[in-house]
């Protein structure tokens, strides 16, 4: 940041102020003359150079207030979710993200269903991570899984693969199938 003040005189000394207290050149801020034009320049501008400045001249003095707000860092997933595939139908499932801030406000989804907190799915926040836990997994939790915050998002899968058990049923279901496909008449 920079302040300027122009004097009517030429190479005149002058002395800036923050709060009524006299600013001395160091790192972060520097005093440049240029004939009539005098600037306070400010580097690595935080919280803490808000102020009241004054650029004061013999009897003279003007004064400018500064109000230094911080950037708002984009929300960004710095741990994305991914896909899940289980074979337990009964057991749990979990998906987790880190987000680059500590608090940040998100919405967990199942599809298009926004998901709330229950005996079925825990919303878990620590910090900047993020958890969906799914407890006793059924077919239909099987899905599209997002969380969104800030307006960004990320989505993973939850896969559920056939037990052993289901895949020899299945089996034994497919060949019932075809053996009653072929039974013959005779007449």
């Amino acid at each position: 940041m920079f302040l300027e003040c122009k004097i009517s005189k030429p190479d005149v000394q002058v002395i800036w102020l923050k709060d009524n207290e006299e600013i001395y050149t160091e790192v972060r801020r520097r005093k440049c003359v240029e004939k009539h034009v005098h600037r306070l320049i400010v580097e690595d501008v935080t919280n803490t150079d808000t102020g009241v400045y004054k650029c004061v001249f013999e009897d003279s003095c003007t004064t400018c207030t500064v109000t230094v707000e911080e950037r708002q860092t984009p929300t960004e997933f710095l741990q994305t979710l991914s896909d899940i595939c289980i074979e337990d139908k009964s057991g749990s499932a979990s998906f987790q993200c880190k987000i680059n801030k500590v608090s940040v406000d998100v919405k967990w989804y199942h599809g298009s269903q926004i998901l709330s907190p229950s005996e079925k799915y825990q919303l878990v926040d620590e910090g900047p991570i993020h958890i969906l836990k799914i407890h006793n997994v059924v077919d239909k939790d099987e899905g599209t899984y997002h969380i969104v915050a800030d307006g960004q998002t990320s989505s993973a899968m939850l896969n559920i693969e056939d037990t052993e058990e289901e895949r020899e049923l299945i089996r034994q279901y497919l060949a019932e199938k075809r053996k009653s496909e072929y039974v013959l008449f005779y007449y």
